[in-house]
């Protein structure tokens, strides 16, 4: 619940900023464009009939003797690999969603879709 309310602000937040879409990611968590932004760019615009495009992130491995001590300021800095291997992963294993906000009605759906009503 109470990841929703803060994506509910930041959908405001980002229309207010003139923002076209929001990405909600973890701050474990690495958004990899391997075919760089030009490809990005153009699935989102061949997207703009549905409120989510659905990407692949990355999920940051830590070391498991060092996770309490952690540089919390540069979280990455301790990273020793990235899963992307959605058999692995703790949580979100089908992927995060770009919400476009064009959507009068963008709305969280859980912590990793939009939804529109």
């Amino acid at each position: 619940r109470r990841q929703a309310a803060f994506v509910a602000v930041a959908i405001a937040r980002a229309r207010a900023a003139s923002a076209t879409h929001l990405l909600h990611l973890d701050d474990d968590e690495l958004f990899y464009l391997p075919f760089g932004a030009k490809v990005l760019h153009v699935a989102l615009r061949l997207s703009g009939r549905a409120p989510n495009l659905i990407v692949q992130n990355l999920e940051a491995t830590y070391p498991e003797s060092n996770v309490n001590e952690m540089n919390l300021s540069s979280p990455f800095a301790s990273v020793v690999a990235y899963r992307n291997n959605r058999s692995q992963f703790a949580g979100y294993n089908q992927g995060k969603a770009i919400g476009a906000l064009h959507w009068p009605q963008l709305q969280p759906a859980g912590s990793a879709r939009f939804r529109h009503s």
